[in-house]
């Protein structure tokens, strides 16, 4: 295999092209000067805020569970595979991923 962690970057390129938006659609309701923050800026800052700790508590549910096995085949004296490490950084990331792709869509959508 050439690149064995082409899954894992390119679950990395695609929340790094997404997160802008998102960044952008939620800053940009909050810097409107003089006018206090809309029931949609509120629910959506909430909604994110979240949305973080959701998917921080999912991904190190992930973590956990990949470093066991880690640490139990580094007793065995059995190195972790390229495909291993990979499985693992997509499973640790996928809870990320997968919000920041569904808020740039929903975002994209919306009207002002």
């Amino acid at each position: 295999m050439l690149f064995p962690y082409a899954g894992l970057a390119g679950q990395m390129m695609h929340m790094a092209l997404q997160a802008p938006l998102v960044v952008a659609a939620r800053v940009g309701d909050w810097m409107v000067p003089m006018v206090p923050p809309s029931a949609r800026t509120r629910r959506e800052a909430s909604r994110m805020v979240l949305e973080k700790q959701a998917a921080a508590v999912e991904s190190w549910a992930a973590l956990g569970h990949h470093a066991l096995q880690a640490w139990t085949q580094c007793l065995l004296g059995q190195p972790l595979s390229p495909a291993q490490v990979e499985r693992a950084g997509r499973a640790v990331l996928a809870p990320y991923a997968r919000r920041v792709g569904a808020n740039a869509a929903r975002l994209g959508r919306r009207r002002h």
